[in-house]
Protein backbone atom coordinates (compact mmCIF):
# COMPACT_ATOMS: atom_id res chain seq x y z
CA UNK A 1 0.00 0.00 0.00
CA UNK A 2 0.91 3.61 -0.62
CA UNK A 3 2.00 5.66 2.43
CA UNK A 4 0.08 8.90 2.34
CA UNK A 5 -0.09 11.54 5.15
CA UNK A 6 -3.65 10.48 6.03
CA UNK A 7 -3.01 6.88 5.89
CA UNK A 8 -3.79 5.12 9.42
CA UNK A 9 -0.98 3.16 11.07
CA UNK A 10 -0.91 0.99 14.43
CA UNK A 11 1.94 -0.84 16.03
CA UNK A 12 1.07 -4.72 15.11
CA UNK A 13 -1.18 -7.40 17.67
CA UNK A 14 0.71 -9.14 18.48
CA UNK A 15 4.20 -7.27 18.87
CA UNK A 16 7.10 -8.84 21.25
CA UNK A 17 10.11 -6.21 21.89
CA UNK A 18 13.65 -7.84 23.24
CA UNK A 19 16.72 -6.22 23.82
CA UNK A 20 20.01 -7.18 22.57
CA UNK A 21 22.74 -5.35 23.23
CA UNK A 22 22.77 -2.26 22.30
CA UNK A 23 19.94 -2.76 19.93
CA UNK A 24 15.77 -3.88 20.34
CA UNK A 25 14.69 -6.82 18.34
CA UNK A 26 11.10 -5.96 16.94
CA UNK A 27 8.68 -9.62 16.51
CA UNK A 28 5.56 -9.55 14.56
CA UNK A 29 3.98 -11.95 12.52
CA UNK A 30 6.49 -11.44 9.70
CA UNK A 31 11.02 -11.76 10.50
CA UNK A 32 12.17 -9.95 13.25
CA UNK A 33 13.94 -6.93 12.95
CA UNK A 34 16.42 -5.25 14.81
CA UNK A 35 16.81 -1.61 15.10
CA UNK A 36 18.57 1.27 16.95
CA UNK A 37 16.65 1.86 20.10
CA UNK A 38 15.35 5.08 18.63
CA UNK A 39 12.86 2.98 17.21
CA UNK A 40 10.78 2.71 20.11
CA UNK A 41 9.70 6.29 19.99
CA UNK A 42 8.31 4.97 16.48
CA UNK A 43 6.50 2.53 18.29
CA UNK A 44 5.05 5.11 21.14
CA UNK A 45 3.91 7.83 18.23
CA UNK A 46 1.51 5.03 16.28
CA UNK A 47 0.54 2.95 19.83
CA UNK A 48 -3.04 3.85 18.88
CA UNK A 49 -4.36 4.69 15.48
CA UNK A 50 -2.59 7.41 13.95
CA UNK A 51 -2.42 9.19 10.70
CA UNK A 52 1.23 8.55 8.96
CA UNK A 53 1.21 12.96 9.28
CA UNK A 54 0.15 13.25 12.86
CA UNK A 55 2.83 10.71 14.05
CA UNK A 56 5.49 12.47 11.83
CA UNK A 57 4.54 15.68 13.26
CA UNK A 58 5.24 13.76 16.76
CA UNK A 59 8.16 12.40 16.05
CA UNK A 60 9.80 15.47 14.50
CA UNK A 61 9.22 17.00 17.83
CA UNK A 62 11.15 14.23 19.25
CA UNK A 63 13.80 14.70 16.77
CA UNK A 64 16.98 15.99 17.88
CA UNK A 65 18.13 17.70 15.46
CA UNK A 66 18.02 17.08 11.51
CA UNK A 67 19.88 13.52 11.02
CA UNK A 68 17.41 12.71 13.84
CA UNK A 69 14.74 13.66 11.67
CA UNK A 70 16.05 11.48 8.89
CA UNK A 71 17.03 8.57 11.07
CA UNK A 72 13.62 8.38 12.42
CA UNK A 73 11.48 8.72 8.94
CA UNK A 74 13.39 5.89 7.77
CA UNK A 75 12.62 4.08 10.92
CA UNK A 76 8.84 4.27 10.16
CA UNK A 77 8.95 3.07 6.33
CA UNK A 78 11.32 -0.21 7.79
CA UNK A 79 9.44 -0.65 10.52
CA UNK A 80 6.11 -0.42 7.89
CA UNK A 81 8.06 -2.69 5.34
CA UNK A 82 8.67 -5.08 7.92
CA UNK A 83 4.80 -5.89 9.22
CA UNK A 84 5.41 -3.92 12.73
CA UNK A 85 3.39 -0.60 11.51
CA UNK A 86 0.31 -1.88 10.14
CA UNK A 87 -2.44 0.02 8.64
CA UNK A 88 -5.36 0.09 11.14
CA UNK A 89 -7.77 -2.20 9.63
CA UNK A 90 -5.27 -5.11 10.19
CA UNK A 91 -5.39 -4.75 13.99
CA UNK A 92 -7.32 -6.56 16.20
CA UNK A 93 -7.66 -4.91 19.67
CA UNK A 94 -6.57 -6.45 22.39
CA UNK A 95 -5.15 -5.69 26.01
CA UNK A 96 -1.58 -4.80 26.59
CA UNK A 97 0.52 -4.08 29.90
CA UNK A 98 1.63 -0.48 28.24
CA UNK A 99 -2.44 0.39 29.35
CA UNK A 100 -2.01 -0.31 32.34
CA UNK A 101 1.44 0.92 32.79
CA UNK A 102 -0.09 4.63 31.29
CA UNK A 103 -3.06 4.22 33.96
CA UNK A 104 -0.82 3.58 36.81
CA UNK A 105 1.28 6.51 35.57
CA UNK A 106 -1.38 8.99 35.78
CA UNK A 107 -1.86 7.48 39.61
CA UNK A 108 1.06 9.18 40.16
CA UNK A 109 -0.76 12.49 41.23
CA UNK A 110 -3.91 10.69 43.20
CA UNK A 111 -2.31 11.79 46.55
CA UNK A 112 -3.69 15.55 45.04
CA UNK A 113 -7.14 14.00 43.60
CA UNK A 114 -7.85 12.16 46.65
CA UNK A 115 -7.18 15.48 48.72
CA UNK A 116 -9.39 17.03 46.66
CA UNK A 117 -11.75 14.47 46.94
CA UNK A 118 -12.50 14.46 50.54
CA UNK A 119 -13.16 17.92 50.03
CA UNK A 120 -15.61 17.88 47.40
CA UNK A 121 -17.65 14.43 47.65
CA UNK A 122 -20.27 14.10 49.67
CA UNK A 123 -21.90 10.79 51.03
CA UNK A 124 -25.29 11.51 48.59
CA UNK A 125 -22.57 12.16 45.37
CA UNK A 126 -22.69 10.18 42.24
CA UNK A 127 -19.31 10.51 41.13
CA UNK A 128 -18.64 10.05 36.82
CA UNK A 129 -14.46 9.33 36.14
CA UNK A 130 -13.63 9.97 32.76
CA UNK A 131 -9.97 10.28 31.05
CA UNK A 132 -7.85 7.66 30.85
CA UNK A 133 -7.26 4.91 33.20
CA UNK A 134 -11.07 5.96 34.60
CA UNK A 135 -11.19 2.26 35.61
CA UNK A 136 -8.17 2.30 37.76
CA UNK A 137 -8.92 5.39 39.31
CA UNK A 138 -12.03 4.03 40.51
CA UNK A 139 -10.85 1.66 42.64
CA UNK A 140 -9.69 4.79 44.78
CA UNK A 141 -12.87 6.81 44.64
CA UNK A 142 -14.42 4.14 45.83
CA UNK A 143 -13.23 4.55 49.04
CA UNK A 144 -14.09 7.85 49.52
CA UNK A 145 -17.94 7.17 50.02
CA UNK A 146 -19.77 8.59 47.32
CA UNK A 147 -22.84 6.75 46.96
CA UNK A 148 -21.96 5.45 43.42
CA UNK A 149 -19.02 5.92 40.97
CA UNK A 150 -19.62 5.50 37.18
CA UNK A 151 -16.30 4.98 34.50
CA UNK A 152 -16.35 5.89 31.10
CA UNK A 153 -12.64 3.94 30.02
CA UNK A 154 -12.77 3.77 26.14
CA UNK A 155 -9.11 1.82 26.20
CA UNK A 156 -8.83 -2.09 26.04
CA UNK A 157 -8.61 -2.34 30.20
CA UNK A 158 -11.92 -1.37 30.31
CA UNK A 159 -12.53 -4.99 29.22
CA UNK A 160 -11.77 -6.51 32.35
CA UNK A 161 -12.95 -3.77 34.36
CA UNK A 162 -15.63 -5.74 35.99
CA UNK A 163 -13.33 -8.13 37.14
CA UNK A 164 -10.98 -5.11 38.76
CA UNK A 165 -13.84 -4.27 40.38
CA UNK A 166 -14.80 -7.12 41.92
CA UNK A 167 -11.50 -8.63 42.79
CA UNK A 168 -11.15 -5.56 44.87
CA UNK A 169 -14.61 -5.58 46.65
CA UNK A 170 -16.27 -2.80 44.87
CA UNK A 171 -18.05 -3.87 42.07
CA UNK A 172 -21.63 -3.21 43.96
CA UNK A 173 -20.76 0.71 43.81
CA UNK A 174 -18.56 1.08 40.90
CA UNK A 175 -20.34 0.56 37.49
CA UNK A 176 -20.37 1.41 33.66
CA UNK A 177 -21.34 4.64 32.43
CA UNK A 178 -24.91 5.68 33.40
CA UNK A 179 -28.13 4.09 33.24
CA UNK A 180 -31.84 4.64 33.95
CA UNK A 181 -31.44 8.16 33.83
CA UNK A 182 -28.92 8.85 36.87
CA UNK A 183 -26.91 11.77 36.84
CA UNK A 184 -23.44 12.39 38.26
CA UNK A 185 -23.31 15.59 40.62
CA UNK A 186 -19.15 15.27 40.67
CA UNK A 187 -17.17 14.52 37.56
CA UNK A 188 -13.33 14.15 37.82
CA UNK A 189 -11.59 14.37 34.89
CA UNK A 190 -7.96 12.24 35.32
CA UNK A 191 -6.39 13.43 31.98
CA UNK A 192 -6.32 17.03 32.79
CA UNK A 193 -2.92 17.17 31.48
CA UNK A 194 -3.82 17.04 27.69
CA UNK A 195 -6.18 20.28 27.35
CA UNK A 196 -7.47 18.76 24.13
CA UNK A 197 -8.83 15.53 25.60
CA UNK A 198 -9.66 17.17 28.98
CA UNK A 199 -12.09 19.78 27.11
CA UNK A 200 -13.42 16.95 25.12
CA UNK A 201 -14.21 14.38 27.75
CA UNK A 202 -15.93 17.67 29.81
CA UNK A 203 -17.82 18.40 26.88
CA UNK A 204 -19.20 14.63 25.60
CA UNK A 205 -19.80 13.70 29.35
CA UNK A 206 -21.63 16.82 29.82
CA UNK A 207 -25.36 15.37 29.39
CA UNK A 208 -24.85 12.91 32.15
CA UNK A 209 -24.10 15.62 34.64
CA UNK A 210 -26.47 17.09 36.84
CA UNK A 211 -27.15 20.87 37.08
CA UNK A 212 -24.50 22.53 38.93
CA UNK A 213 -22.37 19.60 39.13
CA UNK A 214 -18.88 19.76 40.84
CA UNK A 215 -15.44 19.34 38.86
CA UNK A 216 -12.47 17.47 40.46
CA UNK A 217 -10.05 19.28 39.62
CA UNK A 218 -11.70 22.67 39.79
CA UNK A 219 -10.01 23.85 36.97
CA UNK A 220 -6.87 24.15 35.20
CA UNK A 221 -4.54 27.11 34.35
CA UNK A 222 -1.55 27.19 31.60
CA UNK A 223 1.52 28.76 33.87
CA UNK A 224 4.31 30.34 32.22
CA UNK A 225 8.25 31.30 32.80
CA UNK A 226 10.62 32.96 30.92
CA UNK A 227 14.05 30.29 30.66
CA UNK A 228 17.20 29.55 29.42
CA UNK A 229 17.21 26.22 27.87
CA UNK A 230 20.68 25.20 27.87
CA UNK A 231 22.51 25.04 24.59
CA UNK A 232 22.99 20.90 24.46
CA UNK A 233 19.79 20.73 24.88
CA UNK A 234 18.91 23.39 22.46
CA UNK A 235 21.30 21.74 19.62
CA UNK A 236 19.23 18.50 19.96
CA UNK A 237 15.85 19.83 19.87
CA UNK A 238 16.11 22.96 17.46
CA UNK A 239 16.74 23.25 13.19
CA UNK A 240 19.07 25.94 12.63
CA UNK A 241 20.87 26.81 9.39
CA UNK A 242 24.05 25.49 10.69
CA UNK A 243 22.44 22.62 11.38
CA UNK A 244 20.28 22.35 7.66
CA UNK A 245 23.45 23.22 6.16
CA UNK A 246 25.55 20.25 7.48
CA UNK A 247 23.16 17.67 7.12
CA UNK A 248 22.06 18.93 3.42
CA UNK A 249 25.65 18.27 2.42
CA UNK A 250 25.69 15.05 3.95
CA UNK A 251 22.38 13.56 2.42
CA UNK A 252 22.56 15.26 -0.43
CA UNK A 253 19.16 16.59 0.31
CA UNK A 254 17.86 20.33 1.33
CA UNK A 255 16.89 20.80 4.42
CA UNK A 256 16.87 24.07 5.14
CA UNK A 257 12.72 24.47 5.20
CA UNK A 258 13.13 22.95 8.23
CA UNK A 259 15.09 25.65 9.61
CA UNK A 260 12.48 27.94 7.74
CA UNK A 261 9.54 26.83 8.94
CA UNK A 262 9.01 24.56 11.82
CA UNK A 263 7.57 24.34 15.20
CA UNK A 264 9.75 25.68 17.55
CA UNK A 265 8.80 23.71 20.95
CA UNK A 266 9.09 20.55 22.30
CA UNK A 267 7.59 18.58 25.09
CA UNK A 268 9.61 17.81 28.14
CA UNK A 269 9.12 16.28 31.42
CA UNK A 270 8.75 19.27 34.06
CA UNK A 271 11.46 17.02 36.33
CA UNK A 272 13.48 17.08 33.66
CA UNK A 273 14.19 20.85 33.53
CA UNK A 274 14.18 21.32 37.08
CA UNK A 275 17.39 22.97 37.38
CA UNK A 276 17.45 25.03 34.38
CA UNK A 277 17.64 28.83 34.78
CA UNK A 278 14.35 31.16 35.30
CA UNK A 279 14.31 34.59 34.55
CA UNK A 280 10.94 35.16 35.96
CA UNK A 281 8.48 33.57 38.70
CA UNK A 282 5.63 31.67 37.41
CA UNK A 283 2.80 34.04 35.72
CA UNK A 284 -0.73 32.51 34.43
CA UNK A 285 -1.48 32.67 30.50
CA UNK A 286 -4.68 31.52 30.70
CA UNK A 287 -7.05 29.69 33.06
CA UNK A 288 -10.09 27.12 32.21
CA UNK A 289 -13.16 26.51 34.49
CA UNK A 290 -14.42 23.43 34.08
CA UNK A 291 -17.75 23.49 33.47
CA UNK A 292 -17.44 26.60 31.68
CA UNK A 293 -17.61 27.99 28.08
CA UNK A 294 -13.58 28.42 27.29
CA UNK A 295 -10.86 29.90 28.43
CA UNK A 296 -10.18 33.09 30.06
CA UNK A 297 -7.04 34.70 28.64
CA UNK A 298 -5.37 38.00 29.73
CA UNK A 299 -2.34 39.27 29.43
CA UNK A 300 0.34 38.88 32.17
CA UNK A 301 3.26 41.46 33.06
CA UNK A 302 6.53 40.01 34.94
CA UNK A 303 9.67 41.45 36.14
CA UNK A 304 13.30 40.03 34.64
CA UNK A 305 14.86 38.95 37.94
CA UNK A 306 17.85 39.37 37.63
CA UNK A 307 20.45 40.22 34.78
CA UNK A 308 20.84 37.81 31.75
CA UNK A 309 19.28 36.77 28.91
CA UNK A 310 16.58 34.16 28.06
CA UNK A 311 15.76 32.18 24.66
CA UNK A 312 12.07 30.22 25.51
CA UNK A 313 8.92 30.15 27.21
CA UNK A 314 8.33 27.29 29.15
CA UNK A 315 4.42 26.74 30.16
CA UNK A 316 2.72 23.64 31.78
CA UNK A 317 -0.37 23.03 32.90
CA UNK A 318 -1.62 23.11 36.63
CA UNK A 319 -4.42 21.86 38.08
CA UNK A 320 -6.38 23.45 41.04
CA UNK A 321 -7.75 20.98 43.50
CA UNK A 322 -11.21 22.29 45.17
CA UNK A 323 -10.76 25.36 46.75
CA UNK A 324 -7.26 25.12 47.10
CA UNK A 325 -4.56 27.54 45.62
CA UNK A 326 -2.76 26.84 41.81
CA UNK A 327 -0.06 23.94 42.39
CA UNK A 328 1.13 20.29 41.74
CA UNK A 329 1.35 17.54 44.70
CA UNK A 330 4.51 15.76 44.96
CA UNK A 331 3.74 13.21 42.54
CA UNK A 332 2.18 15.10 40.07
CA UNK A 333 5.51 17.39 39.72
CA UNK A 334 7.21 13.82 38.70
CA UNK A 335 5.14 13.17 36.02
CA UNK A 336 3.78 16.52 34.63
CA UNK A 337 4.53 17.16 31.04
CA UNK A 338 5.47 21.10 30.00
CA UNK A 339 6.39 22.57 26.55
CA UNK A 340 9.10 24.90 26.04
CA UNK A 341 8.30 27.42 22.82
CA UNK A 342 12.00 28.85 21.48
CA UNK A 343 12.25 32.37 20.89
CA UNK A 344 13.16 33.51 17.17
CA UNK A 345 16.46 34.57 19.12
CA UNK A 346 18.04 35.15 22.49
CA UNK A 347 16.68 38.37 24.36
CA UNK A 348 19.12 40.19 26.98
CA UNK A 349 17.15 40.56 30.21
CA UNK A 350 17.08 42.55 32.53
CA UNK A 351 16.83 43.17 35.88
CA UNK A 352 13.44 45.07 36.83
CA UNK A 353 12.29 44.50 33.33
CA UNK A 354 8.88 44.15 32.35
CA UNK A 355 8.08 42.19 29.95
CA UNK A 356 4.56 40.81 29.08
CA UNK A 357 3.64 37.28 28.16
CA UNK A 358 0.55 36.24 26.84
CA UNK A 359 -1.30 34.15 24.66
CA UNK A 360 -2.49 34.49 20.75
CA UNK A 361 -5.64 36.50 20.61
CA UNK A 362 -7.94 33.74 19.63
CA UNK A 363 -6.04 31.14 20.37
CA UNK A 364 -5.93 31.17 24.07
CA UNK A 365 -3.66 27.51 24.37
CA UNK A 366 -0.84 28.60 21.52
CA UNK A 367 2.18 29.58 21.69
CA UNK A 368 2.65 32.76 23.91
CA UNK A 369 3.60 36.15 22.88
CA UNK A 370 6.79 38.15 24.47
CA UNK A 371 6.41 41.71 24.56
CA UNK A 372 9.37 43.84 25.73
CA UNK A 373 8.35 47.11 27.20
CA UNK A 374 11.43 48.87 28.45
CA UNK A 375 12.91 48.81 24.74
Amino acid sequence: MSLGRDVVLKTCVPLSVQRTGSHVRLIGELEPIDCEPEALSVLAAFWRPTTLGDGLSVLRRRARGAQSWVELTQLVLALHRAGILVSDEAVAPGLRSSNTDDALASLAGLSSIGAALHQVVRAEDVVLIVGPGAALHALAVARVGARRVYVSETSPISAVAGRLFQDNGVEGRVQPLPGGGERATVLVAVGWQDEGRLARDVESHRHLLEPGARFVPRGIARVAQLIVVPEPILDEHDFTVRNTERWSRAYGIDFSALAADHERQFAIRLSSCADWIRRCVPIVLATWKLGSEGWAAPAATTTVQVDGPFNAVLVHTDPQWAAEPLGFGVGDLAAARATVHLLSKEVAGFAGERITLRAPPGDPTGPPQVVLHDR
